[in-house]
């Protein structure tokens, strides 16, 4: 957002996002993501050319992975706190990436939380396309 509206500089993941979703300006951004014109099947289709500009080394993406992954540890650190449990699944989506689950897991690291289980080998999704990684956690 900050580079459509003149505050940021141009990445892949700009030229990623322009070309997905077309658009070229603030207004297109806007009117795309805050008037809720984009159905959730189609933002989560974006997520493997996320993933890639994130792998490439794109520094706002990167920023963005970060900071989204430690809001979700944060929360789930509260969860487990008040859940008595150091349990923690996950399942799909963005885990089918292993770049995703390995920073999720540095993260939850920081708080001696780990995966204990062995629910996802990190392979293709035919969703999302992600390549394999080896073994499950």
């Amino acid at each position: 957002m900050k580079y459509w509206e003149g505050r940021g500089k141009k990445t892949s993941l700009v030229e990623r996002v322009e070309e997905f979703f077309d658009v070229r300006n603030v207004d297109d951004v806007v009117g795309l993501f805050y008037k809720r014109l984009l159905s959730k099947e189609k933002i989560a289709s974006f997520s493997r050319r996320f993933m890639e500009a994130v792998e490439e080394g794109d520094d706002v993406a990167r920023e963005i992975l970060y900071e989204n992954l430690e809001e979700l540890v944060e929360g789930i650190i509260i969860l487990s706190r008040k859940l008595r449990t150091s349990y923690i699944s996950y399942t799909d989506g963005m885990f089918n990436s292993c770049l995703y689950k390995r920073v999720f897991q540095e993260l939850l690291g920081r708080y001696n939380l780990s995966l204990k289980e062995k629910t996802l080998s990190c392979g293709r999704s035919a969703s999302h396309g992600f390549e394999p990684c080896g073994e499950s956690e």
